[in-house]
């Protein structure tokens, strides 16, 4: 899977944001707003990827277990699915 578009990671005072550049014109009210982990999984996935590489990525960057990484992947593609943002 992979992001559909091609997404800039923008970081405006101390938000992070990710706004779709891939027609001539950018609507703000697709941003998506990134906390640093969502940062860090929204990178990884303007690349092609699956949810096990991302479960991985997280569970070496944060040191956390992996059912809990399992968990916060799944909510974040799955968030990212329901917005209509990714080729699976």
């Amino acid at each position: 899977m992979k992001l559909k578009n091609c997404f800039e990671i923008i970081k405006i005072g101390n938000d992070t944001i990710a706004v779709d550049v891939s027609s001539d014109t950018v609507d703000l009210r697709d941003a998506v707003v990134l906390n640093g982990t969502a940062e860090l999984l929204f990178t990884a996935m303007q690349n092609q990827t699956d949810e096990k590489e991302l479960v991985e990525l997280l569970c070496i960057r944060y040191h956390i277990n992996e059912q809990k990484a399992k968990k916060d992947v799944s909510a974040f593609v799955q968030g990212l699915n329901e917005k209509g943002l990714l080729e699976l």
